[in-house]
């Protein structure tokens, strides 16, 4: 069952902006995954990782990344990121109806 009041009158719509004024393009993502590779020894002795092959990515663990806020408030914030990859807390976010 549908509600018809919420056909009639859909939510309005906003865009959100960093404080800079960009507009935000989505969140900040984690995804989990694993790549392949072979450990070698190095001529001064040192082992380096060298990665082969296709990273495995494990999607049903993706997460949206939240952090703290500076002023020492508990509640992490979902971080958002800009059209130039600015990362901002939810927090700080600028609203406007377009």
């Amino acid at each position: 069952m549908t509600d018809s009041s919420s056909e009639l009158n859909p939510a309005p719509v906003i865009q959100a902006f960093s404080p800079k004024g960009l507009p935000i393009v989505g969140t900040l993502e984690r995804v989990l995954g694993v790549c392949p590779g072979v450990f070698e020894y190095q001529a001064d002795g040192t082992i380096v990782f060298e990665p082969g092959g296709e990273t495995k990515l494990w999607w049903d663990d993706q997460e949206t990344v939240s952090r703290a806020p500076s002023n020492n408030e508990d509640k992490p914030h979902r971080v958002f990121l800009d059209e130039n990859n600015g990362e901002w807390l939810e927090c700080d976010l600028v609203y406007k109806t377009p």
